[in-house]
């Protein structure tokens, strides 16, 4: 094949114990591949984590971000906003907990440390207070004037990678597989294939397994099709639809029928369904 390797870029190493004064497993696009030894059961496990470099390169980007903090505190909460939801989304499918975590207690700290700094006339309690809310259960949120919150790395949920199933292909026309894993196919329009992914490739009435040869419709909760808000849509089967319909139709004709006097003619009456 041609393929040679450099002497100088490539090293051997371990998965879990130190070989020639290499560091055990290695890094790969900004993860760090290693193994770990368990305590209760004397096995392994690997684990994939951010790299340690890239950790501190982030938090030293966010230590300057930080330090630009003044009047335009909006326009800057709003770009360091952007580089914690970019960070955390690239490493959300590994076990990157534990470093959320840790990136969430320094950013804090050097938060900290700007309000202490840049109040050298008033106390720090009364800086402290002026900056840092309470937010529902959270405490000692960071909040501007404007009411622009900091965002914290662990609220980014952490998804695992789903293996692609090997016999799978993009164009084997299996639009209900690739909807519920991608969330688009060129086979199914972008709405149902949002939905079919947020409800994880399952009816939202029968909760079964959607399948290609299936009809599937968009049914509006409320009974409002003006309404196409995420919150009031649900995928469901063709005749899980009908079964709704028919449902809402049977509760709908089940009204009290009443005897009221005309409004023009008392002597008059007309039958009003309520």
């Amino acid at each position: 094949m041609g393929l040679q390797l450099k002497p100088e870029k490539t090293r051997i190493v371990h998965s879990l114990l130190r070989h020639e004064g290499n560091h055990p497993g290695f890094n790969f696009l900004g993860f760090n591949c290693r193994q770990y030894r368990r305590t209760k059961d004397k096995k392994h496990k690997t684990l994939i984590k951010p790299e340690k470099n890239k950790l501190h390169r982030h938090l030293m980007s966010m230590k300057e971000s930080i330090r630009k903090l003044g009047k335009d505190a909006q326009n800057e909460i709003h770009r360091i906003n952007a580089q914690i939801t970019g960070w955390s989304n690239y490493y959300r499918t590994c076990s990157a907990a534990e470093t959320f975590k840790k990136a969430d207690n320094t950013v804090y700290w050097q938060i900290r440390e700007w309000v202490k700094r840049s109040s050298h006339k008033r106390g720090f309690r009364r800086k402290a207070r002026k900056y840092f809310k309470k937010v529902e259960n959270r405490k000692w949120v960071f909040t501007t004037k404007e009411g622009i919150k900091l965002i914290r790395h662990d609220a980014t949920k952490i998804v695992r990678h789903t293996k692609v199933q090997g016999d799978r292909s993009p164009f084997d026309g299996d639009w209900a597989y690739w909807g519920t894993r991608l969330g688009h196919n060129p086979l199914l329009p972008p709405r149902k294939a949002r939905l079919l992914k947020k409800q994880k490739g399952k009816c939202g009435y029968c909760k079964h397994h959607v399948r290609s040869e299936d009809i599937i419709e968009i049914h509006h909760i409320d009974g409002n099709h003006k309404n196409h808000k995420g919150n009031n849509l649900m995928l469901i089967h063709g005749h899980c639809h009908d079964q709704i319909t028919a449902q809402m139709q049977r509760t709908h004709d089940k009204g009290t029928v009443t005897e009221e006097p005309c409004a023009r003619k008392p002597a008059c009456t007309v039958l009003k369904q309520r």
